[in-house]
């Protein structure tokens, strides 16, 4: 019996030992914010507030006389997410979008709050610095469970919602298969999970992850991975979204009180959120309607951009 501890406390000490070298010689370190700014730079349209105490990106393009449309991102993404959507609706609509804090070449908030209602906030000061007052609201994956609480707290100003596979629990208490396991919620939860997701986000993990948001592995091309890893490692960014993600989710709620008429887009190889969770959420809001889109996964409007304007044309006409 003593020998086998002597053994089992040999072998604990030998994987500690591993598991020091692999942080030390492994790890990430953030990438230089300036040198990333100048690298995914867009051309023109560009705009700087600040807000609660940190700098918030929002961007303009398409046509300044048409009808408005806001774009709010999902987890790790940024305004680029948006572009593929520009090309196809850019002549037609005044497009808004912004990066929410501590993404794109929006700073980490100095006071950690990255809250659902702290999100509304960004959104509503990009709003109000873009000089809307009725528009139609866009929003993909987190930028949508955002946009169904603005919508409900705002309904003066939203003409239209365009939901494109929604974040956050469409029942009270329900667990969507795919939700994170008792295993994962731990470790998300615990103490050091800051500290390593500060220091280790390998490429290929960001490469994996985008590879199985989308239908077509294809998508994932060395460009776009690039994109994602060098900016999620802007210092305060992989921090940030950790804080998020431990933040309480007893906020989350059924959207029964949106008022605007609504559209929920999924794609019908969704591997993060299932797409039977759009049935779910048009049945949630008065009015709305589902429309699945085969072979396509959780980023619709970057996959197949032409079939997610449609849907948002349709919705928008007359407005």
């Amino acid at each position: 019996m003593r020998r086998l501890a002597r053994w089992l406390g040999r072998a604990v000490l030998v994987v500690l030992a591993a598991l020091g070298f692999w942080l030390a010689t492994v790890p990430t370190p953030d990438t230089d914010r300036a040198a990333v700014e100048a690298k995914y730079a867009l051309p023109g349209g560009e705009r700087f507030i600040e807000h609660k105490g940190a700098r918030l990106h929002w961007r303009e393009a398409g046509c300044g006389d048409c009808p408005p449309l806001l774009l709010l991102h999902g987890l790790g993404a940024s305004v680029h997410a948006w572009l593929p959507l520009e090309a196809e609706l850019g002549e037609r609509f005044r497009l808004i979008s912004l990066d929410f804090p501590a993404h794109g070449f929006s700073l980490p908030r100095p006071d950690d709050d990255y809250s659902n209602d702290a999100l509304v906030e960004a959104a509503a000061a990009v709003a109000r610095a873009a000089g809307l007052t009725r528009f139609g609201l866009v929003g993909h994956s987190l930028g949508g469970m955002v946009a169904w609480r603005y919508a409900a707290a705002r309904p003066e100003e939203v003409s239209a919602l365009v939901l494109i596979a929604p974040a956050g629990e469409a029942q009270p208490d329900a667990r969507a298969p795919g939700a994170l396991s008792s295993l994962a919620r731990w470790a998300i939860h615990g103490e050091a999970t800051i500290w390593l997701a500060e220091r280790l986000t390998p490429r290929w993990f960001i490469e994996e992850s985008l590879k199985g948001s989308v239908g077509d592995p294809a998508f994932a091309t060395p460009e776009a991975v690039d994109r994602y890893w060098e900016m999620v490692r802007q210092p305060g960014n992989r921090r940030a979204q950790i804080v998020w993600a431990k933040s309480p989710r007893s906020q989350l709620r059924l959207p029964s009180d949106v008022k605007a008429e609504t559209v929920v887009i999924w794609g019908g190889a969704d591997r993060l959120l299932p797409p039977e969770r759009a049935e779910t959420f048009a049945a949630a809001i008065p009015g709305a309607r589902a429309v699945i889109l085969p072979d396509l996964g959780h980023l619709p409007m970057e996959e197949a951009p032409g079939r997610v304007a449609e849907e948002i044309e349709g919705l928008m006409a007359g407005r």
